[in-house]
């Protein structure tokens, strides 16, 4: 299985980083975080799940979530799944 993590982007500027596996990030979480064009996404692949993972956390930490005072909708610091969410095919 192949890993990676995705940046969604606007203008060139991210807002929103995760983690995923396969179309993991054309499927979206019932979240208000809308899916970009190809264009403004960028998918950076990973030797493996755990590799995928910490970089998740390191990029979020890096663009920081627009609650602390970064460019980021992430509601979570990144890592191993959200409790509670479902994903829309």
């Amino acid at each position: 299985m192949e890993y990676y993590v995705y940046i969604f982007s606007k203008n060139g500027v991210p807002y929103y980083v995760g983690k995923g596996c396969g179309n993991r990030y054309r499927c979206r979480c019932a979240t208000d975080v809308p899916t970009p064009s190809a264009d403004n996404t960028q998918v950076l692949l990973m030797p493996n799940e755990q590799s995928a993972l910490d970089t998740e956390v390191q990029l979020i930490k890096f663009f920081g979530r627009t609650i602390d005072g970064g460019t980021l909708m992430n509601k979570v610091l990144g890592g191993r799944g959200v409790a509670g969410c479902t994903w829309n095919d």
